[in-house]
């Protein structure tokens, strides 16, 4: 009884000292002090010297999330904030067992649920975790150490981390361990890795094609990714040449046969292709070369390239002719191909006379004149460079074609455009030069560049127009004679007001006159002249 009636005393004056304390705030707020903090929290400042177990010892006792009394010390700024209790800091977990990710996330009953704390808690993960390692299912884990953090980490039990003996990848990754790890419990140390452990069942029973005789490691031929999309051209499938193209994609039995022999397949072309080389009529193949790699690819059979290095061809077959049939140059049924002449002409004969542009006179080798892309366009040496307009006109345009007449042909342009230059009104050229280039550029007629006839009057300036702004046909031919001043000046330059500023001049021509009178005086059609 001496010990329950001290523990009554102490108890007893513990429940005094708040009522003391409060007393003491509210005379120390009389005097201008601190007062009493009665409201949530409180600064560090605003207790500073007071213990916190002064007024928190019964929170202390009461406390069974952990229990506190006999475990924890009444330091309550250890794991609390000034402002509330919770979530306690919980700083002094940090030197035995941090909490990190789901550990962080669960109150402290989860772990300490009878009131231990202070390293009298087992810190091993199966401490806590046993039933999870007893009921895990996916693998069973009997026999696996229970060390959890060698495959699992503190974020969740799944997925789980470890290291595998091999890389799990493709469809591995999907399986379940005790797909490859069987029994019960499913047995895990010296399982064999290799291939055929698995998949002995699979590899008897692939038809396509049977495996009898094959290698049993698997990946000399397939991936982890799935059976199908087998890859013979793995660097660890040996074949005797490379499959690609069309090959690549061919079934096994295709060649090696049903049931399929591989052991001393041939592998010359026509011992696969005799029925394709003897059925081919694009040309028939008659005393062609059974090499079909001559002309063919793997890609397939249409596209031939007889210009390939190993096809002997006589000449380069090389633009259209790369692409033309044999039986485009080798006629005949059969076609023939020994002494075929190889001249342009032997096989361009009918494209030389029905071309548009007479040949009549031309050489018999198209090359002068052709490429071997297509007959258009032709390239050739000119007499004179042909350029602007004269790049789009036709032979025919210039050398006839009833026929073509090449050589002699004249140069001049006059002899070409005397038609042109006759008829021309822009202004009309009697008295004009011949040599049509003065004036004109191969572009086109129009705008004509070149010097005013009349060099005394330049045409720049104001006076840059168009000739027949000036020049008035029904005034006479082409010169000074029908230069219309008085057509073109009016306004402040009409005739009458002419007259008026040029009253006291001499000589000055009044009434009727010439509408060119202006130049007699101003010869270069300026003021000051």
């Amino acid at each position: 009884m001496g010990d329950r009636a001290s523990h009554i005393a102490e108890r007893s004056s513990r429940a005094v000292l708040p009522a003391l304390l409060l007393l003491g705030c509210l005379g120390s707020a009389a005097a201008g002090g601190l007062g009493c903090n009665m409201r949530r929290g409180h600064s560090a400042a605003e207790v500073s010297g007071t213990d916190c177990a002064t007024c928190h010892r019964d929170d202390f006792e009461a406390a069974v999330q952990p229990l506190h009394v006999q475990q924890l010390p009444l330091t309550c700024e250890d794991c609390h904030e000034n402002d509330r209790w919770r979530p306690a800091l919980g700083s002094d977990h940090d030197t035995f067992f941090p909490l990190k990710h789901a550990h962080a996330e669960v109150g402290c009953g989860a772990c300490h649920a009878d009131g231990f704390h202070a390293g009298a808690t087992p810190p091993l993960c199966v401490d806590c975790h046993q039933r999870d390692y007893e009921r895990a299912a996916r693998p069973p884990h009997a026999g696996l150490p229970v060390t959890c953090g060698d495959c699992h980490d503190e974020r969740a039990f799944s997925p789980a981390t470890f290291d595998h003996p091999w890389p799990l990848e493709g469809e591995h990754l999907t399986v379940q361990c005790g797909s490859c790890h069987v029994g019960n419990p499913p047995r895990y140390a010296g399982t064999p890795n290799g291939c055929i452990d698995c998949h002995r069942a699979d590899f008897e029973a692939a038809d396509s094609p049977p495996h009898d005789g094959f290698s049993t490691d698997c990946s000399a031929c397939h991936t982890p990714a799935g059976w199908h999309g087998a890859d013979p051209n793995d660097p660890s499938f040996v074949h005797p040449w490379p499959l690609v193209g069309a090959h690549r994609v061919a079934g096994c039995r295709d060649c090696h046969g049903d049931p399929p022999t591989y052991a001393g397949t041939s592998s010359t072309c026509v011992d696969c292709h005799r029925a394709d080389y003897e059925g081919a009529e694009s040309p028939p193949h008659d005393g062609f070369s059974t090499d079909c790699s001559a002309c063919h690819t793997p890609v397939s059979w249409r596209g031939a390239t007889p210009s390939d290095p190993s096809f002997v061809h006589p000449w380069p077959l090389r633009g259209a002719h790369s692409k033309a049939a044999c039986s485009g140059c080798h006629q005949g049924d059969p076609p023939v191909y020994e002494g075929t002449p190889m001249a342009c002409v032997d096989c361009h004969a009918g494209h030389r006379d029905a071309a548009a542009l007479s040949h009549d006179g031309f050489s018999d080798a198209c090359t002068n004149c052709h490429t071997e892309e297509a007959f258009k366009p032709a390239e050739f040496e000119h007499a004179w460079p042909l350029t602007g307009a004269h790049v789009k006109a036709s032979c025919a345009d210039c050398h006839g074609d009833s026929p073509a007449v090449y050589a002699g042909t004249r140069k001049e342009c006059v002899a070409c455009h005397r038609e042109d230059y006759d008829k021309s009104p822009f202004p009309g050229h009697d008295a004009f030069s011949t040599e049509c280039a003065d004036c004109h550029s191969t572009t086109g007629w129009t705008p004509a560049s070149g010097a005013h006839p009349n060099n005394r009057f330049p045409i720049t300036g104001r006076h840059d127009y168009a000739c027949m702004e000036c020049h008035n046909p029904a005034l006479g031919p082409n010169g000074r004679g029908n230069a219309d001043c008085v057509g073109c000046h009016r306004g402040s330059h009409s005739r009458a007001r002419m007259d008026r500023e040029h009253d006291e001049v001499w000589l000055y021509p009044r009434g009727d006159a010439p509408p060119n009178f202006c130049l007699d005086c101003h010869p270069a059609g300026r003021e000051d002249d």
